[in-house]
């Protein structure tokens, strides 16, 4: 499944066993021509509130999540395409670069 930057994701989110999962949305931050050549970056999100999350909901330009959500800005993680589910929205790009900015900015 090739995915966009931006995207809303429904993804089976695995733990350190990777036998055992939480199917969870994520948001795509790689890039289309880095999705294309390996698996997609992305970001967990969340319905807990923190200083480093960005809220989500209002921020979509198609789909809504059913909670108050956030965007984890402290995690990155590495999903391969077969984890993911669905596509469940996409972000606005300011959104996208709001996100990026504070991904930067934990380096």
């Amino acid at each position: 499944m090739h995915m966009e930057q931006g995207e809303i994701i429904l993804v089976r989110y695995p733990f350190i066993d990777p036998r055992d999962y939480k199917i969870r949305p994520a948001i795509v931050m790689s890039n289309s021509g880095f999705n294309k050549k390996f698996s997609a970056l992305v970001c967990p999100i969340t319905t807990k509130k923190h200083a480093t999350n960005i809220q989500i909901n209002n921020r979509l330009n198609e789909g809504q999540l059913d909670k108050e959500s956030y965007v984890r800005t402290s995690i990155l993680a590495t999903i391969h395409p077969e984890l993911i589910l669905k596509v469940i929205g996409k972000a606005k790009k300011e959104t996208i670069t709001e996100i990026k900015r504070k991904i930067i900015n934990n380096f």
